[in-house]
Parts: structure tokens; C-alpha cells; sequence
């Protein structure tokens, strides 16, 4: 493998990955502020700006969460912060049983820990700030005990994100950590030994992105028929994110891909593969964005349906690209980074 992979790696850390987590901890910062704010004089005002920043903060991890490897695959991270996909409700039975009965609900930050993944992250905080019963979060009655219990909670969620997001930007800083391993491939490092094995890293990254998006959640509520599509199986629809989330992912992809310079790993006669690429990014972006409706209100709209089975087409086309024509180009035999998951 050429000399240019190290580079390109350094850059994913410098340029991406540390960026992003950076970001993804300022936001959550944020977002536990503004919990705390809510919990102590709730109003109007404060559970929309709790709310708002919930959002921000969805769209800060969605542009980040497409490292699946190293510090966010320990301790279970990833999926303390988003338990998704969830294709037996496990969350939504969990987070009904607890809100039936306030009992159940943790009393700190160590008891929620303690809880099911399910329960830790920014879904749970979504059904807490945006589900049935929400708006009541919003009032100054202090006789209304449950709204408060429901706040608490969602403080505590807020401040488990936070804390998260908090190990995670202090591990990709730390520069003899997993950053120092992906700058540097060798055969004295116990994460990346080749140029080879770090391309397929970041090949990996882009690709399973773009499957995850394309076969996992457009998949989840975008079915074969509009009588079996089901809207309240997309990700974050309670907070009509949902599609936001998914422009950011692809975003991100695009970065990946872009600013690390992964072109430029092409032999010369190849490199109108990445052009092609890059144009694919470009393409399904923009159509990406071009969804600013509910879920539902997208699926009962036939001509908007009809377009987010085009893009999910294009998507499926532009992984393909990717793991067949990139990988071949740069000497990978097909298919060959699925072999090693994310």
C-alpha cells in the first residue's frame, strides 16, 4: 500500500474523528445544562430550549457516531448512548414500565448505569422530553410529581451522555492513546500493523455507514409496500429528527471519505473511482436534505415515498461503489473489510 495511507489516517484523526467528538461533548454539555435549568424552574421557554439543544446534540452524535471501533466499542458506549436498532421495542417497554410507575425510576447517575442500555441514551432522553405526557415538563406546578421524577430522569440521562461523551473526546486526545495507534500503522502497533489494514478501516467506516443507513434504518420503517411501511420504527421520529439524523450521518461519510483524502490512495488510472464517489456523496446529500416532513407525513405523501425509495437505491449504489470498485482498485478483494465487521 502507498506511503499516502499514513497521512490519510492522520488526518481522519486530526481532521474527523477528534473534531467530532469534540463537538459531540460540547453539545452534550450543553444539553445537561439545559436539563438542569428545566428541572429547577420549568417553563415553557425552558423545555424548548431543552428540547432544541436535544436536537443539537442528535445531530453532533449522528455526524460522529460512524466510528464504531476503539473507545466507543468499550464499556458499551455506542450503545449507551444511541440503543439502536431495536427491532423488538425492547426500549419502549422498558422506558413504559419505568414511567408507570416512579418507583422505578434511578435516583442518580451511578443507578442509571447500573440500567439497561436501552435506558441510558438519547432515545430514552427523546421519550422523555417529546412523548406522551412531555408537555407537562413545561409546567410550574410543584404538586406535579410525576413531571418531576420524569425530569430528574431525563437530567440523569443527559448527564450519562455527557459523561460519555466526555471519555470518549479524552481518549481520542490523548496522544499515546488510540489516536497515536491509528496515525502511525505498524508492526509494533496493536491496532493497525498495515497501510492495508488501516485503508480497510476507513474503508470499512464509510461503507458500513452507508449500509447501515440504506438496510438498517430507511429499512426499518421504509417496507416493501406503502401498507407495510411503519413510521413509528424510524429512529428519533417522536422528535421528528429522523431525517436530520440521517443527512448528518451521510455528511459525515462524505467527510470521511473527502477530507481524509482516500482518492488519493488510488492508482492514477483509477482515481475517476473516487471522483465517482464523491459525486455519489453529492448526490444523495442533497436528496437527503430534501426531506423536512415527519416520517408519517413523508410516507402518506406518494410522490415523497417514491423518492425515499430512490434514495435509499442510491445509496445501496454508492456502498457498492465503494466496496467493490474502490476496494478492488486499491487491492482488496471484494467484500473483504465486512469480513472484520466495524
Amino acid at each position: 500500500m502507498r506511503s499516502i495511507v499514513p497521512e490519510i489516517m492522520a488526518r481522519s484523526v486530526e481532521d474527523v474523528i477528534r473534531p467530532g467528538y469534540r463537538r459531540f461533548h460540547a453539545a452534550t454539555t450543553k444539553l445537561n445544562g439545559k436539563m438542569t435549568e428545566l428541572c429547577a424552574s420549568p417553563s415553557v421557554s425552558k423545555l424548548t430550549s431543552a428540547r432544541a439543544e436535544f436536537s443539537a446534540t442528535v445531530i453532533t452524535w449522528s455526524r460522529i457516531e460512524m466510528i464504531r471501533t476503539g473507545p466507543a466499542t468499550a464499556y458499551n458506549r455506542q450503545e449507551r448512548v444511541l440503543f439502536y436498532p431495536d427491532p423488538r421495542g425492547t426500549a419502549i417497554r422498558q422506558l413504559q414500565a419505568m414511567f408507570a410507575n416512579p418507583e422505578n425510576f434511578p435516583r442518580d447517575l451511578r443507578a442509571l448505569q447500573e440500567k439497561s442500555v436501552a435506558l441510558q441514551g438519547l432515545s430514552a432522553l427523546e421519550y422523555a422530553l417529546f412523548g406522551t405526557g412531555s408537555d407537562d415538563l413545561a409546567g410550574s406546578d410543584t404538586e406535579l410529581v410525576a413531571a418531576s421524577d420524569r425530569c430528574h430522569y431525563g437530567a440523569l440521562v443527559a448527564a450519562n451522555l455527557n459523561a460519555i461523551a466526555s471519555e470518549l473526546d479524552e481518549a481520542w486526545t490523548d496522544p499515546d492513546g488510540i489516536a497515536k495507534h491509528w496515525m502511525t500503522p505498524g508492526l509494533d502497533n496493536p491496532v493497525l500493523q498495515h497501510n492495508r489494514e488501516a485503508l480497510v478501516a476507513l474503508l470499512g467506516i464509510t461503507a458500513h455507514g452507508l449500509e447501515t443507513i440504506a438496510d438498517v434504518r430507511l429499512k426499518a420503517f421504509l417496507r416493501e409496500t406503502p401498507e407495510q411501511d411503519k413510521p413509528k420504527l424510524a429512529l428519533l421520529w417522536r422528535s421528528g429528527n429522523t431525517f436530520a439524523a440521517m443527512t448528518a450521518y451521510l455528511e459525515s461519510l462524505r467527510t470521511v471519505f473527502e477530507d481524509t483524502g482516500m482518492t488519493l490512495a488510488l492508482p492514477d488510472d483509477a482515481k475517476k473511482t473516487g471522483y465517482q464517489i464523491s459525486a455519489g456523496f453529492n448526490e444523495v446529500i442533497v436528496m437527503s436534505r430534501t426531506f423536512d416532513r415527519s416520517v408519517a407525513d413523508t410516507l402518506a405523501d406518494p410522490a415523497a415515498r417514491a423518492r425515499l425509495v430512490e434514495l435509499r437505491a442510491r445509496i445501496t449504489e454508492l456502498k457498492n461503489l465503494l466496496s467493490d470498485d474502490y476496494g478492488k482498485a486499491v487491492g482488496l478483494t471484494a467484500g473483504f473489510f465486512f469480513a472484520d465487521g466495524d
